[in-house]
């Protein structure tokens, strides 16, 4: 497969040439493209294809960016970015922290980003146009996972509030899309498990939710 020029020159020419490709044109649809960073995110985690929610499409996540970059290359970047955060922190610039109180019940004490995920998500859980049952089940969701994202390295922190929003936003929709909530309940039962006996009430939770999305 011949390599594609990167993203930049469609849109993004102001990139930072240290950053890589910020953008991946979709070879069928080249007005439309998917973020970098989530197809590297994808990948990771063992994910064959993306969701693009604009076209209603599944694409496969290693032929997209094989077409910009290597795997090679994608290691190398990665190495890279893990050294320059351990040198950001070393130079003595932590994450900024925050300290949110979720619902009645919670507070979660962390990453600046991840507790504003947290809070946002939780109050449009608290304020959907939705049934009462899934309203109250997600409530309680988030303020275990709350506990939960605590104990998590900050990265799967991370992970698991974008995945709690995620679900959230499919949870409160009037016709909830299954790929999208079955990816994100995945993710957030994935980190309930990794923290044992404490992640056991979130589980059960979004097992009462599942059969109410559909």
């Amino acid at each position: 497969m011949p390599m594609r020029q990167p993203f930049s020159v469609w849109r993004l020419s102001s990139k930072k040439p240290d950053r890589g490709p910020v953008a991946v044109p979709l070879p069928d649809e080249p007005d439309h493209a998917v973020d970098y960073e989530d197809l590297l995110f994808h990948e990771e985690k063992g994910r064959a294809t993306i969701l693009v929610g604009g076209l209603r499409r599944e694409y496969p996540v290693r032929q997209l960016l094989d077409g910009i970059e290597s795997e090679k290359d994608r290691a190398e970047r990665k190495v890279e970015r893990h050294y320059r955060e351990h040198e950001r922190l070393e130079r003595g610039n932590p994450v900024p922290r925050i300290e949110v109180k979720i619902g009645d019940n919670a507070t979660f004490n962390g990453d600046f980003a991840v507790g504003e995920m947290f809070l946002n998500s939780f109050n449009k859980a608290q304020t959907a146009d939705t049934s009462d049952e899934i309203r109250t089940l997600l409530v309680q969701l988030h303020e275990e996972m709350a506990a939960i994202a605590e104990r998590l390295p900050p990265e799967r922190a991370k992970e698991a509030a974008e995945d709690l929003e995620t679900f959230t936003q499919e949870a409160t929709k009037e016709n909830p899309r299954r790929k999208w909530w079955e990816l994100s309940a995945e993710g957030i039962m994935g980190a309930a498990q990794s923290v044992g006996k404490v992640g056991t009430t979130a589980i059960g939770l979004v097992e009462k939710l599942l059969p109410l999305l559909g």
